[in-house]
């Protein structure tokens, strides 16, 4: 996020579902505009997945959050796969991951836990 001298705020923004892009916010207008216009091509954003946060506990009751990316049901080919990450720094995030994406596409749901070693 960067604040202009003009008073314009210029934000990197993403998603799950979408590449990384700069916004300007103009407080004259109170309008946000798209100066980028990254995308994946040939790819309706519609067929990509949102993950749903999920929580479940540990065998010492810790309560863990993952991120659960549910392939379509029409792609669906009843395969999971385990992606599991952690510390705080380099926790799976709700941000446009290509791999998963095509991996889902190729109707592998993927199940992203956030664990957080400690020895």
């Amino acid at each position: 996020m960067v604040i202009a001298e003009s008073g314009n705020l210029y934000v990197l923004g993403r998603t799950a579902t979408s590449l990384a892009n700069i916004y300007q916010y103009t407080f004259n207008d109170e309008s946000w505009t798209m100066l980028t216009n990254n995308r994946v091509l040939g790819v309706v954003s519609e067929e990509m997945v949102v993950p749903e946060v999920v929580t479940y506990f540990s065998y010492d009751g810790l309560e863990i959050e993952a991120l659960l990316f549910k392939a379509h049901a029409h792609y669906d080919n009843g395969y999971t796969i385990f992606w599991p990450h952690g510390e705080p720094q380099a926790a799976e995030r709700k941000e446009f991951r290509s791999m998963f994406q095509a991996l889902l596409k190729r109707g592998y749901s993927i199940f992203a836990p956030n664990v957080c070693l400690t020895f």
